[in-house]
């Protein structure tokens, strides 16, 4: 019996010290997203270094279907329950309480992920149009500031509006280094604003 809750303890050590050593190390994610008529997602994740001979790589051509919430409308029945609407009012209610908690909380957690994250390489290119040509010449106009801010030998980023009608055609590449070890705490501390702490 003593023998077996020793593996059992050395076992349970063992994976804490591989998770532990995980969330230590840095990652490098590399991604391509393509956009239009061939779309593309590859996502590849190597430790130390971009040029680390192991990967764990997700290459999808096609990206999932996307649900179209609106034609789920008209298929409920008009007239349900009254202590259905009242739990669907109590969960909305939370939710607007959670949707508070994560505005206030977001600005902690955005500090600690960029403190975690460093861009080694971005590059973004396309053709984006809205459906008003005035919203697309809108939504350059407030890209424009966010793409010179950008602008590095790191970072291209090269969008050209489509007036023509809406359109999304171009891809995304870039390689970001990621160390886990300082999400963790970022991360819990957000969670625990948001789903635990009462006020």
């Amino acid at each position: 019996m003593g023998t077996v809750v020793t593996l059992m303890g050395a076992l349970i050590l063992g994976l804490l010290g591989l998770a532990f050593l995980l969330l230590s190390i840095p990652w490098v994610v590399s991604v391509v997203a393509t956009a239009g008529p061939a779309r593309r997602l590859d996502v590849e994740l190597r430790p130390f270094a971009s040029g680390f001979p192991l990967s764990i790589r997700v290459d999808r051509s096609e990206y999932g279907a996307i649900r179209d919430e609106n034609a789920c409308v008209d298929e409920k029945a008009s007239g349900e329950p009254d202590h259905e609407e009242t739990t669907a009012h109590n969960r909305e209610s939370r939710g607007r309480r959670h949707i508070v908690r994560m505005l206030r909380a977001a600005p902690r957690l955005v500090r600690g992920l960029v403190s975690a994250v460093s861009i080694e390489r971005l590059r973004v290119t396309g053709r984006v149009g809205l459906a008003d040509p005035a919203d697309t010449g809108q939504l350059f106009g407030a890209l424009f500031p966010l793409a010179s801010m950008l602008h590095s030998p790191r970072c291209t980023v090269d969008l050209q509006p489509d007036f023509a009608g809406p359109s999304l055609e171009g891809e995304i590449a870039a390689g970001i280094r990621v160390y886990p070890i300082r999400i963790v705490p970022a991360t819990l501390r957000f969670g625990w604003q948001v789903f635990v702490r009462r006020e």
